[in-house]
């Protein structure tokens, strides 16, 4: 895991493990030359945050690269327009006769080592030559043809185009059965990839565009809106693993308003941008823990408040995940630590507050009290090292856990 990580930085491709919180804060005896007895704080995690965004979901890689190879390779059409095919007829008709994509998502498929977007884009040529055949020029029949490309279409025609329910197989074992209009698959359809992946739902020429199912390698399942090939809109995505996120997503990205749920109960409830938690948001851990603030790239940062199991609490900044800035930490039986922090530790003023009423400024350095200030920096004993330390008894466990 990359727990540990103090940054918590996010990898592109596989499962994160980001490291939410700043220090803990457990307690070690100084070792100080001048033998002051203080204690100083020591660095640890507060918690680990198993972020495992869409990327990791499976689902999203294979539908991004799959938009992107058609986009790569659609047929300019007329005034260049991406993703349309070459106009067919006298008059320059825009009636396509196939479409610049394939089914949904699979990233590779072993299909004859032609990219998944060009499918439905094979058979252009000897689409144009059955046009001129006497097929269903006044009514639609049904037929079977099988194409010089090694694609067969078992279905209804239309003057000489798919139109109708219809299927079609490829030679690597994909196959689309569902709904045509003028060689394209428009309206509702089933491709099923080579690889097992599976798509359900609506087709606007070519493009899987509408409300669909994704089933992705038996990993994940989404349910939900596209735009070509890509989630948009709302949607549910579940792992096989437990993790599930409903919420929204823009060009197959989460991104808006959204709840995250890990497999062992963690939760997440709030912004997204391009698959990462930004924005307002509040974090329920499994253990109790929970955090709700501000956040960046998956990250704490800005304002927040930080609670842990034991009643413990913190309010106040952080920076990267950490405490960072001006924050309050403070205990059940009523001890505070108000001041300022650097990554995850004491530094700068801090006041220091019993749980009677008194309190005592300090001077922090990296988590270790450098020396008192003020009017009780006065007063305290100087000549007993253990009535100095009852006097401040609190400085003693400010950070321990």
């Amino acid at each position: 895991r990359l727990g540990s990580s103090r940054r918590g930085l996010l990898s592109r491709f596989r499962c994160l493990w980001v490291a939410m919180g700043a220090s803990a804060c457990h307690v070690q005896e100084c070792q100080h030359h001048r033998g002051c007895g203080c204690r100083r704080a020591e660095h640890s995690t507060e918690v680990n945050m198993d972020l495992q965004d869409a990327r990791q979901a499976y689902i999203t890689p294979d539908l991004e690269h799959l938009s992107k190879a058609n986009k790569a390779h659609a047929t300019p059409g007329p005034g260049g327009a991406p993703g349309s095919s070459t106009a067919v007829g006298s008059g320059g008709s825009s009636s396509r006769e196939s479409c610049g994509s394939s089914g949904t998502g699979a990233t590779s498929s072993g299909c004859t080592g032609l990219q998944m977007a060009d499918y439905f884009d094979r058979d252009i040529s000897e689409l144009r030559e059955l046009q001129a055949l006497p097929l269903g020029k006044e009514a639609r029949i049904r037929r079977q043809h099988g194409f010089r490309s090694g694609c067969a279409y078992d279905g209804e025609w239309l003057r000489g185009q798919r139109d109708g329910v219809g299927r079609q197989t490829w030679p690597d074992g994909a196959q689309y059965l569902g709904q045509w209009r003028r060689n394209c698959a428009t309206g509702r359809g089933r491709f099923i990839h080579a690889n097992g992946d599976v798509y359900v739902g609506e087709w606007k020429e070519c493009v899987a565009s509408g409300f669909g199912i994704f089933q992705s390698g038996g990993r994940t399942t989404y349910v939900g809106g596209f735009l070509d090939y890509l989630q948009e809109g709302y949607g549910i995505e579940v792992g096989v693993d437990g993790f599930k996120f409903a919420g929204t997503f823009v060009a197959g990205k989460k991104h808006g308003l959204g709840v995250y749920t890990w497999p062992d109960g963690s939760q997440f409830v709030g912004h997204w941008s391009e698959n990462q938690i930004d924005g307002l948001g509040r974090y329920f851990g499994a253990d109790g823990r929970e955090f709700s603030g501000r956040w960046q790239s998956s990250m704490m940062d800005g304002c927040g408040r930080y609670s842990w199991p034991d009643g413990r609490v913190y309010s106040g900044q952080y920076v990267l995940d950490q405490k960072h800035g001006f924050g309050v930490l403070s205990w059940t039986d009523g001890r505070r630590y108000e001041g300022f922090w650097d990554s995850g530790r004491q530094h700068g003023l801090g006041r220091l507050c019993s749980g009677s009423g008194r309190s005592c400024l300090a001077l922090w350095e990296r988590g270790e009290r450098l020396a008192w200030r003020g009017e009780e920096e006065e007063r305290r004993p100087s000549s007993s090292l253990q009535s100095r330390r009852s006097h401040v008894r609190i400085s003693d466990d400010v950070d321990r856990t």
